[in-house]
């Protein structure tokens, strides 16, 4: 099969590809490799309003995703809204982040590890040297390495540059993605240099609903909102209701970046010479840090281990070794990023690293993952398919969360299923639930080596 068919390898086109560009054993090789990685991650995007997740992920009942795409684009394979990207490769509705945290969650997605064995656990600590980060091992392979990140509340290059040749850092998405548009453009599509990039977007959590008329300089503004009929006003969304902002905000960011993506990788726009560097390019988009839209009394970036501020939408897209328009409800954590990738270019895993890939996940006969577990400020949290456990061993109070708020409970049992806002605490109405997860967390904690504290970096300031 020969490469400019894998441009059309997607979903509903795949009966056609096999039938029109190749022979019966053309179809039986195995898939190709992607040549490029394209890391995205967004902090405050939620799992429960992702409209590619609609129908899979309790919540709200609202959906925030970017401009629908047109007929045409979508019968020419040119659509780049998640919508689109999620419909060409496969979502997970059940993904969590290792940690509601954002720098330990990212800590945990560029090594493997969870937090505790990383030692990066607080956002104010640093990424040990002695970790082997995805960024490190794409650099030992030839390829070029470029991050384009926005700081937001915190500077992530002090914690998270290893391994990057180019570490841009900008005070807006906005920015950020200009920058990484113009490194993109300027490399040359027709060589066989390999990248990774990786691009930080602080998304709705840096609050910014004004819209502007081009979000990215030199190319056309945003195309009118259409699966967004009534995009609420700027003025509109201040009114005390965190929603409602929410919602303008994650529409924007998503609509910023599927227009980025729109540059950087239509053929149309670019010429011919790029028409096969999106089909081999491995394309990982997931939210970090999700924001809370007042459950539990709570808005905003805090640190609380919520069910909404640790399930995270993940979306993974690469024709050739993805399969097209799925979601799956299989139970994943952030760590699984590393094997994914390490599977794509057939690199070995680093030291200690969760070996489990999301490309595995496609076997069916694969025993399914029976629990994630993350802990953060030694509280821990373990959920299966029903129940989610929170446990406060230590009885104390989590760092990050306001003065206000009321100790978290030693014990507090969720019943997924019934009750999605956790109103209710089930603990003591089922020991035995208690008692499973309880034995879950402490064989994890026994199988962890915590990183040795007097290793551990000086924090930033």
């Amino acid at each position: 099969m020969n490469r400019r068919c894998h441009m059309y390898w997607t979903g509903g086109a795949l009966a056609l590809v096999l039938s029109s560009c190749g022979s019966q054993a053309d179809s039986q090789r195995a898939p190709e490799r992607p040549l490029h990685a394209l890391i995205v991650t967004v902090e405050g995007l939620r799992a429960d309003t992702a409209s590619w997740l609609a129908g899979t992920v309790k919540g709200t009942g609202r959906s925030v995703s970017g401009p629908a795409a047109g007929a045409e684009q979508r019968a020419e394979l040119r659509a780049w809204t998640l919508d689109d990207l999620a419909y060409g490769g496969t979502s997970w509705a059940s993904a969590y982040a290792s940690s509601p945290a954002v720098l330990p969650a990212l800590g945990a997605l560029w090594c493997g590890k969870p937090p505790l064995e990383v030692g990066l656990e607080q956002d104010t600590e640093l990424l040990p040297g002695q970790q082997v980060t995805l960024a490190e091992l794409a650099r030992a392979e030839g390829f070029v390495t470029a991050a384009f990140v926005t700081t937001g509340a915190r500077p992530l290059a002090p914690a998270l540059e290893q391994g990057f040749v180019t570490f841009s850092s900008h005070a807006d998405d906005h920015a950020t993605l200009v920058a990484a548009r113009d490194w993109l453009l300027a490399r040359d599509a027709g060589a066989e240099q390999r990248s990774f990039v990786w691009v930080h977007l602080a998304g709705p959590a840096q609050g910014d609903v004004e819209d502007r008329a081009s979000e990215v300089e030199g190319v056309e503004p945003l195309r009118p909102p259409s699966t967004f009929a009534e995009l609420p006003a700027a003025d509109a969304v201040a009114d005390h209701d965190p929603r409602l902002a929410y919602d303008r905000a994650a529409w924007l960011v998503c609509a910023r970046l599927a227009r980025f993506l729109e540059t950087c990788y239509d053929p149309f726009q670019r010429g011919a010479e790029t028409a096969e560097l999106w089909p081999r390019t491995g394309l990982i988009l997931c939210g970090v840090g999700p924001l809370l839209l007042g459950e539990q009394g709570y808005s905003g970036a805090v640190p609380a281990l919520h069910e909404s501020r640790l399930r995270v939408p993940l979306l993974v897209h690469h024709p050739a070794t993805v399969p097209g328009a799925r979601v799956r409800a299989d139970l994943v954590d952030l760590v699984d990023v590393v094997g994914t990738v390490c599977d794509w270019f057939d690199w070995e895993r680093p030291p200690g690293a969760v070996q489990r890939s999301l490309l595995a996940e496609h076997d069916t006969q694969l025993p399914p993952r029976a629990a994630v577990v993350c802990a953060y400020d030694r509280v821990f949290t373990v959920r299966d398919e029903q129940w989610r456990l929170i446990w406060n061993p230590l009885r104390r109070r989590v760092r990050g969360l306001p003065d206000s708020a009321a100790m978290t409970p030693e014990l507090w049992l969720q019943d997924l299923t019934r009750d999605p806002s956790a109103a209710q605490n089930y603990a003591d109405a089922h020991p035995e639930v208690v008692a499973r997860l309880q034995g879950v967390i402490k064989r994890w904690r026994e199988a962890r080596r915590p990183f040795p504290p007097h290793l551990k970096p000086v924090s930033q300031p």
